[in-house]
């Protein structure tokens, strides 16, 4: 669920115009995270240190800041 969740943030920076640099790097921090994400225990505590989510806003909004309004 949290990955689907993931990719359909990456879908919405796709539909605001990104560049394909930015949602290269989204999709691969939603890989690492989908990953890692797998093995038991270590995965979950990879979860909560990594927070892919949390990069993918940062890098779409810095992205965003830097556009013309």
């Amino acid at each position: 669920v949290a990955t689907a969740f993931s990719l359909w943030l990456v879908r919405e920076a796709r539909a605001l115009g990104a560049p394909w640099h930015v949602t290269a790097r989204m999709l691969g921090n939603v890989a690492v995270d989908g990953v890692v994400g797998m093995v038991p225990l270590a995965g979950d505590a990879f979860d909560v240190l990594f927070r892919a989510n949390m990069r993918n806003v940062r890098l779409l909004r810095r992205w965003l800041d830097k556009q013309p309004r």
